[in-house]
């Protein structure tokens, strides 16, 4: 994706290692329905990682909602971080950080775009918010 490119040559211009990728191939929900096969990769990366970004906010909800459910303290133990901004980061006990879609903003300029009858491409620079779950 363009989320996970854009990870990918961040890291690298830091001098990092490229992020490994892991799939969680279930749609989130409560940790008690999760299947066990799902729980046994969550509880892998809680312990390999000391942060994880998701690509999207339920998955991030999902992720801390486990890791809670297991004694790992987020932030303390972990980060997490996510992507879209929806209602799933601000709606319970642990506030997800995340990049916002900016979709008002890059909606109106899509549209002022095709008034001008033009086609060009155009930055927008998205916000993260930051809220408790990469508060150290």
């Amino acid at each position: 994706t363009q989320f996970m490119n854009g990870v990918s040559r961040a890291v690298k211009e830091a001098g990092l290692p490229a992020p490994e990728l892991h799939f969680m191939l279930e749609p989130p929900q409560d940790q008690e329905q999760l299947l066990p096969e799902t729980k046994a990769a969550l509880s892998d990366l809680i312990t390999r990682y000391d942060g994880i970004l998701c690509t999207v906010d339920h998955v991030a909800y999902t992720l801390i909602q486990f890791a809670v459910s297991c004694g790992v303290r987020v932030p303390e133990d972990l980060l997490v971080s996510a992507e879209g901004d929806t209602p799933w980061c601000s709606r319970f006990g642990i506030n997800i950080t995340t990049m916002s879609l900016m979709a008002d903003q890059l909606c109106t300029r899509a549209f002022e775009i095709l008034e001008e009858g033009g086609i060009h491409h155009e930055k927008i620079v998205p916000d993260i918010i930051y809220r408790q779950s990469t508060n150290r």
